[in-house]
């Protein structure tokens, strides 16, 4: 196990294996470049307005993708009883969620005042 040793012990040990940063050759008469980053000011609204329009798209996707897999599972299987109850399980909760979701979305959107 290594010993533990004081820190200016330790420094003196590695001072000839390291290397020093030579900062006498830099010319600092010349001027560096900067990187001037452009800032707004956060807006919560329009952050909020923006994770409400992705939770409706991806809501709105997740249907036409039951959708499309259950015509496909229709047209591709041979079991319509079972797909018919699947479906029956799946779409009228998702229905609903997608309902509530959309509506609070465009009620919000039409119980703001007008700008002005």
């Amino acid at each position: 196990m290594k010993s533990m040793t004081p820190p200016d012990e330790s420094l003196k040990e590695n001072s000839e294996e390291s290397t020093l940063l030579d900062l006498t050759e830099r010319d600092f008469a010349t001027p560096v470049k900067s990187i001037v980053i452009p800032t707004t000011r956060y807006d919560p609204i329009r952050a909020r307005e923006e994770v409400r329009s992705i939770i409706a798209k991806g809501l709105i996707w997740l249907l036409s993708a039951t959708i499309v897999i259950g015509f496909a599972l229709f047209y591709f299987t041979d079991r319509y009883t079972d797909l018919k109850d699947l479906l029956t399980i799946i779409f009228p909760p998702l229905i609903a969620i997608i309902g509530t979701v959309l509506g609070f979305y465009f009620g919000a959107e039409a119980s703001k005042p007008p700008d002005d």
